[in-house]
């Protein structure tokens, strides 16, 4: 992945690699102790899910969230450049007494992994839908500290989010928003 040849994959892999990267003795690596370098998943706490600007596909995933007025679009047309992750994995560095947090996929560091977020969806509303229960709408602040409302599709619940596979009814997990 590091020389672009692999274009696929997940948070987990990058992380993991780079890890292996940081740890690896001169001249392979950077020599860094097992203690100066562990994954960290984030949201965590009292954070639900969080939303990112997510302007290019990345490792092949694609925006989940669409737009407000998504019925007006066709196809890829009707998402966000906005991804909702119900799970997301960094390296959290330890490095002369100074800890930043490494993500490989968007290609940025932080002080805080709750930097990350563009968005923290704190909140859930829950519905029936076939007399299941799930969450229908989510709520929470933009990095602004401004409110945001999200409806939810189908049943994109955190748990499916965090597997980053497909609802049950066959659509992929996303939300509409903000509302």
């Amino acid at each position: 992945m590091l020389d672009q040849s692999d274009l696929s994959g997940e948070c987990a892999q990058l992380v993991s690699g780079f890890k292996a990267l940081l740890r690896a003795p001169a001249p392979y690596g950077f020599g860094l102790g097992e203690q100066q370098v562990a994954s960290e998943e984030w949201p965590k706490g009292g954070v639900i899910l969080f939303v990112v600007n997510h302007a290019r596909v990345c490792f092949g995933l694609s925006a989940n969230v669409l737009k407000p007025d998504w019925a007006r679009y066709n196809a890829a047309d009707r998402f966000q450049n906005l991804y909702a992750w119900g799970n997301h994995k960094v390296l959290k560095v330890s490095c002369d007494g100074k800890i930043r947090y490494f993500d490989p996929c968007y290609n940025q560091v932080y002080l805080l992994p709750g930097e990350m977020a563009d968005q923290t969806l704190t909140q859930s509303e829950m519905g029936r839908v076939n007399r299941q229960p799930v969450v229908t709408r989510y709520q929470g602040r933009d990095r602004y500290g401004r409110a945001v409302t999200y409806d939810a599709v189908g049943s994109a619940t955190p748990d499916i989010l965090k597997q980053n596979v497909r609802t049950a009814d066959g659509n992929y997990p996303v939300l509409i928003g903000p509302v």
